[in-house]
Parts: C-alpha cells; sequence; structure tokens
C-alpha cells in the first residue's frame, strides 16, 4: 500500500503490543532516573579510569568473506578495506589466528579514508554494524557490554551486541562522518581458542563498513572505548568542567554502570519483543494536504473539466447550517459537523436506517433519499425523538438497538388479520410486529448457527465458502475458479465471504443481496422457487443440514425428543401435536428408503461433513439429515416474526 497508511491489529496483539509498550516506557524512565550517579561510585569510575591501559592485539585475517562478493583485502597494519560488488546488505566473515591464550574483549575501528563517500569509514559514508559474532571452534562469545568513541542517536554500540540482527538495531556513526571510532564489546566471560572466526553482520540497507580493523586482548578489564572529547574531559579539574561536560560524562559512566547495562538489555529484548507483534494488515488512508499545496477547484461550466468557472472553497451547504466556528475547513470539521446537534440530517437519517433493519420497513419509506424526491415520514415526531434520544446516549448504536428491540411497538405479535392487511399492508402504522425475511447474509449465517457450524472468529482477508460448480471453469476459464477455504474459514460470517461484481456468491445473489457495483441503502425483497432450490441443495446448507442432525442425534432418547431438539434450535419455539407428527411420518418414511439403500444413506449423512460418529446408525443419520434440511428450509425459520 502506498502511504499514508495504519496498521490494523486484532484485540489480542493490540493488548500484547500495549503491555510490551507499557514496559518499555517504565524502562526507560528506570534508566533515566538510574542515570543520576552514585557520587562515590562515579569518582572511583573516574579514578580507575585514568590509569587503565588494555594490551591490543591486532587481528591480522588469514581468511575474509562478503555475502555480496566483495572485495576485502588487508593491509600491513591489518586494517581491511572493502572495495567492488555493492549489495544491499552485507556480511563480513572474518577468520584469523589468535595468539593470546584468552580473549576478553574485542575492539573494532572504524577508520576514516578519503576515497570513500564523505571519507567513510562507511562504503557510502555511514554505516550500521547491526550484530557481531565471534567463535572459536564450536565455543561460541556472549558479550556483556559494549561502548564506542561515538554513537549515532537511536544506534548505540549496546545495539550491536543484543541478538537483534535486523536492519533498525545497530551501532552506527552518523553526524561524525570522515573520522575514525571504533567500538569495545566485552565478554561474558574469556574465549579460548587459536582459530577466531568473527561475522559482522549489517542489514541496514547500503550501509556497511569500509575501512576497519580487528583488535582483541586479554587485559582482565578491559578500557572502556572513550571519545577524544570525553578524554579531554577526563584531563580537567572537576571543578573546572563545564554543565554539559560533567552531563557528558555522567552519559559515558552510565554505559558502564552494570545495573544500566542489564536495563539496556532489557530494554532490546523488549523492543525485539514488540517487533514480533505484526498487523494483521496495514490500510490505505487518506490525509489532507498542506495548505500551500492544495489544489484549487472550479465550478466545471456543463460539467466539462476543460471550461471552468469560478474558484470554489471547502465548505457545506447553507441550508444545513455551517462548520463549527474557528474550525479549519478540511475533513476533521466537516465530521464535527457531521454530529453536531444542529444537524437536521445525520441522526435522523441513522435512526431510521435502523429502525428500518429491525422493521423491514423505515418511517421514511424512501430510507435513501430523505430529499425532495423521497417520502415524507410516518410518524414525524416519533422519528424526531429517536435521533434526539440517539445523540442523547452518545450516539451509542447498541444501546439505541436495545432500545428498539425492547420497546411494546417491536414485541408485538407480528400475526395480520385480514382488516389489518387490507388498512396497512406494509405495516407502515405499526399496528403489529415486523414480520420480514432474513437478508442474503442472514439465511446462511443462520443455517450455520444453529448447526453449531458458525465460526466465531473476527477481522481478517476474505474468505471462499462452498459454492455450487457453476461450470464457471469451462466457461471462462481457470482464472475463475473458486478455491474454497479450509478449515473454520469455511463457516465464517457472509460479511468476509470474497465477492466478485462480475461472478457475485450465488446463493445470496439469489437471497437479493446487491452486486456491489453501485452503492445500495435500500434492499429489495423478492421471493423466487430458486431460493427454495438453494437452500435444499446448496453445499452450504446440506452441510448444515448434517450437522444440525448430528446435534439432534447426541439428544439421544425417542425420535420425538430428537426433532423436537431440531425443531427449538430453528425456531426458538417447541414444535406442537400436529407439527411433530407430521415430522415424524415423515421420519418414517425416509427411514425406510435409506434402510433400503444404506450407500445412499451413507452419501446423505458424510457429504461433505465428514464420517459417521461412533455408534451413531447410518440409517438414522441421513434420515435426520432430511429432516434437519426441511427444519431449515421452513418458511417460519426463514422470517423474522
Amino acid at each position: 500500500n502506498e502511504a499514508p497508511i495504519i496498521q490494523v491489529m486484532g484485540d489480542k496483539k493490540k493488548k500484547k503490543a500495549a503491555k510490551i509498550s507499557a514496559e518499555i516506557a517504565k524502562l526507560e524512565m528506570e534508566m533515566k532516573s538510574a542515570n543520576k550517579p552514585d557520587l562515590k561510585a562515579f569518582a572511583k569510575w573516574e579514578a580507575d579510569l585514568k590509569p587503565k591501559a588494555s594490551r591490543w592485539h591486532v587481528l591480522m585475517p588469514s581468511k575474509m568473506t562478503a555475502s555480496s562478493g566483495a572485495n576485502l583485502k588487508a593491509d600491513y597494519d591489518g586494517s581491511i578495506l572493502v572495495s567492488g560488488k555493492t549489495a544491499e546488505t552485507d556480511d563480513y566473515n572474518i577468520a584469523a589466528k589468535n595468539k593470546l591464550k584468552k580473549i576478553t574483549a574485542i575492539k573494532i575501528e572504524a577508520l576514516a579514508y578519503d576515497k570513500l563517500t564523505s571519507g567513510g569509514p562507511g562504503r557510502s559514508g555511514n554505516f550500521v554494524l547491526n550484530e557481531i559474532e565471534l567463535s572459536s571452534g564450536k565455543s561460541k562469545a556472549s558479550f556483556s557490554n559494549a561502548s564506542s568513541t561515538y554513537d549515532q542517536n537511536k544506534f548505540e554500540a549496546a545495539s550491536a551486541i543484543d541478538g537483534d540482527s535486523g536492519n533498525d538495531s545497530g551501532w552506527a556513526v552518523g553526524g561524525s562522518l570522515g573520522k575514525d571510532h571504533h567500538i569495545v564489546v566485552e565478554l561474558d566471560k574469556p574465549l579460548e581458542g587459536e582459530d577466531l572466526n568473527l561475522k559482522l553482520l549489517q542489514r541496514y540497507p547500503n550501509h556497511a563498513l569500509g575501512r576497519f580493523r580487528v583488535l582483541v586482548t586479554d587485559s582482565a578489564a578491559p578500557s572502556t572505548a572513550l571519545s577524544s572529547e570525553t578524554i579531554a574531559i577526563l584531563k580537567k579539574s572537576p571543578v573546572k568542567r563545564s554543565a554539559a561536560e560533567k552531563t557528558k560524562l555522567i552519559a559515558v559512566y552510565s554505559k558502564t554502570n552494570p545495573s544500566i547495562i542489564a536495563q539496556t538489555k532489557k530494554l532490546a529484548d523488549l523492543k525485539k519483543q514488540l517487533g514480533t507483534v505484526k498487523p494483521l494488515t496495514s490500510v490505505p488512508i487518506m490525509r489532507d494536504l498542506p495548505k500551500d499545496k492544495r489544489r484549487k477547484t472550479h465550478i466545471q461550466l456543463r460539467g466539462s473539466y476543460l471550461s471552468l468557472g469560478e474558484e470554489v472553497s471547502p465548505g457545506v451547504p447553507q441550508v444545513f447550517g455551517s462548520l463549527p466556528q474557528g474550525s479549519n475547513p478540511d475533513r476533521l470539521a466537516m465530521a464535527k459537523w457531521l454530529v453536531d446537534r444542529e444537524n437536521p440530517l445525520t441522526a435522523r437519517v441513522v435512526a431510521n436506517r435502523f429502525w428500518e433493519n429491525l422493521f423491514g420497513v423505515g418511517l421514511v419509506l424512501t430510507s435513501e433519499e430523505f430529499g425532495s424526491q423521497g417520502e415524507r415520514p410516518s410518524h414525524p415526531e416519533l422519528l424526531d425523538w429517536l435521533a434526539v434520544e440517539f445523540m442523547d446516549r452518545g450516539w451509542d448504536v447498541k444501546k439505541f438497538l436495545r432500545l428498539l428491540v425492547t420497546s411494546s411497538a417491536y414485541r408485538q405479535k407480528s400475526h395480520v388479520s385480514d382488516e389489518m392487511a387490507a388498512l396497512d399492508p406494509d405495516n407502515r402504522l405499526v399496528a403489529r410486529g415486523p414480520r420480514v425475511r432474513l437478508s442474503a447474509e442472514m439465511i446462511r449465517d443462520q443455517a450455520l448457527a444453529v448447526s453449531g457450524l458458525l465460526s466465531s472468529k473476527m477481522y481478517g482477508v476474505p474468505v471462499r465458502p462452498p459454492q455450487p460448480n457453476l461450470g464457471l471453469k469451462a466457461a471462462f476459464g481457470g482464472g475463475t475458479d473458486w478455491s474454497t477455504s479450509s478449515g473454520e474459514d469455511k463457516f465464517r460470517r457472509g460479511l468476509y465471504t470474497s465477492w466478485r461484481r462480475s461472478s457475485p456468491y450465488p446463493s445470496m445473489a439469489t437471497f437479493g443481496a446487491p452486486n456491489r457495483e453501485v452503492c445500495t441503502v435500500r434492499r429489495g425483497n423478492t421471493n423466487t422457487p430458486l431460493q427454495a432450490l438453494v437452500t435444499l441443495n446448496d453445499p452450504v446448507y446440506i452441510e448444515a443440514a448434517q450437522a444440525l442432525s448430528r446435534r439432534m442425534v447426541e439428544q439421544k432418547g425417542t425420535v420425538a425428543n430428537m426433532i423436537k431438539h431440531g425443531f427449538q434450535l430453528c425456531l426458538s419455539r417447541p414444535p406442537n401435536e400436529v407439527e411433530t407428527s407430521r415430522l415424524i411420518a415423515f421420519y418414517d418414511s425416509t427411514r425406510s428408503k435409506y434402510a433400503a439403500d444404506r450407500k445412499l444413506a451413507q452419501e446423505m449423512a458424510t457429504n461433505p461433513i465428514g464420517p459417521v460418529p461412533k455408534d451413531v446408525d447410518i440409517v438414522e443419520l441421513a434420515t435426520l439429515t432430511v429432516i434437519s434440511n426441511v427444519l431449515l428450509n421452513l418458511d417460519e425459520t426463514l422470517m423474522k416474526r
């Protein structure tokens, strides 16, 4: 996606990221407090530092390679110059003979060179040393501390030994190019062995070392890497140091403080954990351009972009009031205007749509048109009251829906007499409860829900539930093939179904789902024989019937008990005596058919859902599958009344 974008995370990942971020913030505050040193410890550190001098030995490479194929050439003084091929990332491998019995620390000098960009020490001027690895035979060194003569902001020496080789964690010297720098890395415990192998990982694009040298020491207390500036400060008497110099020295001291070192390592670990919490996806968003870069907009005469009239500025139609006073005419101002209590439309339109969703018809019949071409509301005062209630409840949709479904109007019986049907066929006067067919998505979701198959998983990419083989491959080629999703993705809510405008999901299209070529506010209700064929034969409904039959079998007991359980699941009420007797009679006739053809029974009970549960009669299960199919096709199942 092109910028600007936002990262989208699920609830679990959001909580995890928030928890880690809180730990990072807390640790950073603790580290700031720890930067105020104990004066006695600070004085001792300074006194110990002055006479300290480690014996450093240059490592003369016996073999050098670069993952990019670049040339590494060692000079007489042990310095290594990199030339030739370049790549976005590069790892240097250096083998050398160790003349010391043990190694307590390693120093890497990044050396300036006038033939490098900006004088080096990186091939492109700067470099980022993301991670240092040192080993001898099978023994791999672990590091306890790292210090350097210069650290680029957010690319400090400690980041080169934090175990994170990602491109945003490492040591760099941006801001001080064309100068020599070095990093001193102390080992947890001495490394012994004659054959040394050093690996320098450089994963930041086009930021590799151009000239460098490697040194080792066996000193019990290796000297900290100090910049020339720090050395100059140390030479001054403490009373003659400026406030800035004291702050600089405290910062250097903090890097040698064991507690700070431990906290730095923990901080790096936490940041690494935070980096592993990846978003589900990224979504492109729109952002207003700066004022000086905004395009001028003109009236297009007769709709022609070649014939421009007067320039226009952002605003809203005067009939609907004005933007909030003192606000800039931008998207935020428009959003505030939309939900302003003085706006005559927003709350009424939204309230009407929710009413339509529940009652089947809006107080304003033309929910997509509130203008001069729309109908007047059947109950203007009620619409006004609902709009005010919606705003007073903080535009809370759940609270508003609860208000509607607990109202006396909604809880009325949906039974209609001949007289009421003649006087008010569309129930505009709300003299009875709503009686409407479920939407295309709801019909499928309901079948999956009562059968126990519906997945409650939220968010993510679109899924492809089963659909009939419509011969699309033969007609249009392989590009239109539908690869059915697996696992619980087969049974996710209709909201997540992948949609092609040229080839919409068949069962939903049959039940009147719009093709999405244009925005559809109000769906039309259709009633065709094809809809019955969908719920009888579509693979989704067959599998739902098979799953429902298995829920019925779990009841055990008599046939009547199993049928009543399935009936209750589908219709949310028990069957009456007539309904029960008819279903039992149908059960008996169907069972006789499958008892005579067990192969047919096997097909009905298992395809596509899978094997029969243990200790379940295949004939009984196939028969109950047919009963379930009938229940899922009942008018009362498909209608809300």
